[in-house]
């Protein structure tokens, strides 16, 4: 199989990760999305701007990242984009905008933040193919991204927490394109009894491109074959090897309500001849991640990065219990479920990585790039 058809295998695999409810119906939300961009020290505008790192002046987000000035002579950059969205009641839905991010030269960052409000499931923050803005969020399906084999964005943020921040390691960037596009993508559920404006901000650091940095990306793992039965507990797992040489510096997993447990594990396994892979013999060493909070899982960071000896992985496991009188299958609402895990790493030179259960018969494990 060539890499067109894995790369086609991929985009289908996370097509899977999104249709279970298809695009909300609602009508779209013109909500004055910002898309500007402004320095660390001065209050301009859709523009890039370069300044010292320390300004003295609250804006009320973190600080730069600690070595920022050990970059590029201290020039870095501040660039803001965000998406809100009128939520009824008991509303659920996942919207989109594309937006010019406003860098003026192209830029590696150092440092992701996001804010998600009150109402967030999770936010996506994409680079984007696209070249015209969509500022008005309109409906769209879970990994967006993704689904389109020739509208490919990858991911450089999955944010579920009510603030994430992601900072990179020392000579490490995620490179982004001169006058770069993002999209957004917001699953927000209104869990209140009353009308609400739900607001998610991003905020990146970064600098040029001149600084020779190593660029880093996501892998994104999972397992689509869900099936629980109701009133009963479950487990689905995933487990495969990185490309080789990567060194991992920050993960999570990801389970919808019914998700009482996910761990996350090294382990090694027994992996077969043919391709799609399959993997067997499974035996977990150190426990990595372990979250027990389905709508607040940890974004379990590492420094110094972890590497794997060959024959070494990552094994995902995703215990649920189905308190419903249905059974639960693959779905992107909450009230279907999920069990994916995605990983920060570099060096990345083939940029993200899309490993899926589900696409292909039985349990094998297709992957683009393979691995």
């Amino acid at each position: 199989m060539n890499d067109r058809s894995w790369f086609r295998g991929a985009a289908t695999m996370l097509v899977l990760a999104a249709v279970a409810c298809g695009p909300q119906q609602q009508p779209p939300t013109d909500t004055g999305v910002s898309d500007t961009a402004a320095p660390f020290d001065s209050g301009i505008t859709g523009s890039d701007a370069a300044g010292p790192t320390d300004t003295g002046v609250d804006t009320g987000l973190p600080p730069p990242p600690e070595d920022a000035s050990a970059y590029d002579g201290g020039r870095t950059f501040r660039h803001e984009v965000s998406i809100s969205l009128d939520l009824m009641p008991g509303q659920e839905v996942t919207r989109c905008t594309i937006l010019r991010l406003g860098n003026t030269s192209a830029q590696y960052i150092r440092r992701v933040y996001a804010n998600l409000g009150d109402a967030s499931h999770h936010l996506i923050f994409y680079k984007s193919s696209r070249r015209t803005e969509q500022t008005t969020p309109r409906d769209c399906t879970g990994f967006s991204g993704v689904r389109n084999l020739m509208d490919f964005d990858p991911p450089i943020l999955i944010a579920q927490q009510h603030e994430t921040t992601l900072n990179m390691p020392p000579n490490v960037g995620f490179p982004i394109d001169n006058d770069e596009y993002v999209r957004l993508e917001f699953h927000a559920v209104n869990l209140r009894t009353t009308p609400m404006r739900a607001t998610a901000t991003v905020v990146v650091d970064t600098v040029d491109q001149s600084v020779p940095l190593t660029s880093a990306n996501l892998m994104f793992w999972g397992n689509t074959r869900i099936s629980l039965a109701p009133m009963a507990a479950g487990t689905v797992d995933f487990f495969h090897t990185p490309l080789v040489g990567v060194r991992v510096f920050g993960l999570t997993s990801h389970t919808h309500q019914y998700g009482v447990r996910s761990t996350i594990h090294r382990a090694t396994g027994t992996r077969s001849a043919s391709t799609p892979v399959t993997w067997t013999n499974v035996v977990d060493g150190a426990l990595l991640h372990d979250n027990r909070n389905w709508s607040d899982p940890p974004l379990t960071l590492f420094d110094p990065p972890i590497t794997f000896p060959t024959g070494e992985g990552l094994h995902l496991r995703c215990n649920y219990m189905n308190t419903s009188n249905r059974t639960v299958t693959f779905g992107e609402s909450v009230d279907q479920e999920m069990c994916f895990l995605w990983a920060y790493y570099y060096p990345a030179p083939r940029g993200t990585q899309v490993c899926a259960i589900g696409y292909t018969a039985g349990n094998t494990v297709a992957c683009f790039p393979p691995s």
